[in-house]
């Protein structure tokens, strides 16, 4: 049975990214230069940048420091969330992260000071180093399938209080979760 979720995210298309932002109109993309953007709308409460062919990947910093973005929902085409593409984005306080995700690469979603809740789906099989670091409300991840996470991974997650780690997981990088002093 579907959840509401699952119903969102399949709506969403492989060649789109929706999100919604804190003064209801279209943000920046700090960098996208592997995918053309066709349009760039913001209606009914709900912003979509479709590109010219389906997303794979969200590049480095396409994100990056945008001070806008709330929340926002990731195509299931796409399998790898680059170096410090959310970097920074501090009203960041949900993302809905595709189902066929493997790789989520260094500094992705670093100081993302309101993240409070993150769903990793089972095919994500590595997070890089610093990926969450300094995301204070976080509280709870589960890590299903998870087998590398990346020096500093959750580094400084003051709220974290709850991890269910993956039997597969086969490293851990040093100081992956300094500073959680609540699990």
């Amino acid at each position: 049975m579907n959840t509401y979720m699952d119903d969102v995210i399949n709506l969403c298309k492989n060649d789109e990214i929706w999100y919604t932002s804190v003064d209801r109109a279209p943000i920046r993309l700090y960098r996208c230069t592997r995918y053309k953007i066709l349009f760039h709308t913001y209606e009914n409460g709900k912003g979509i940048i479709k590109f010219d062919r389906e997303l794979k990947e969200i590049e480095d910093c396409c994100f990056w420091n945008n001070l806008k973005l709330r929340t926002v929902i990731i195509p299931n085409s796409v399998t790898i969330i680059g170096e410090s593409a959310f970097k920074l984005c501090h009203n960041l306080s949900s993302i809905i992260l595709p189902t066929n995700l493997e790789l989520i690469g260094a500094s992705a979603f670093h100081g993302c000071e309101n993240l409070c809740q993150i769903s990793f789906p089972d095919s994500v099989k590595k997070i890089g180093s610093y990926s969450f670091g300094w995301c204070k409300k976080l509280n709870s991840i589960k890590l299903n399938r998870v087998e590398t996470i990346g020096m500093g991974a959750f580094s400084f997650c003051t709220a974290l209080n709850t991890v269910y780690a993956s039997p597969k997981i086969t490293s851990i990088g040093i100081d992956a979760f300094i500073n959680c002093d609540n699990i």
